[in-house]
């Protein structure tokens, strides 16, 4: 699934979420954690990303839109 990675790392840190804490609310591990933030991790799952924009109050269309910029 393809997802704007920037928005969201932009978004975690907005809401003072580390990578490792938001990690952890979402049932991720650490270093997959890394890779969503980076755009290296294409095993994002709709539950996965149904906790994110859950926890940090997410827009969903803004964190599927590609090619937006911020």
């Amino acid at each position: 699934m393809n997802y704007n990675y920037k928005y969201l790392k932009l978004m975690r840190k907005q809401k003072n979420y580390t990578a490792s804490e938001l990690s952890k609310l979402i049932g991720i591990d650490q270093s997959n954690y890394s890779k969503i933030e980076n755009g290296k991790y294409q095993g994002l799952n709709f539950l996965q990303l149904s906790k994110l924009t859950e926890t940090l109050d997410l827009d969903l269309y803004k964190l599927l839109l590609i090619e937006r910029t911020i």
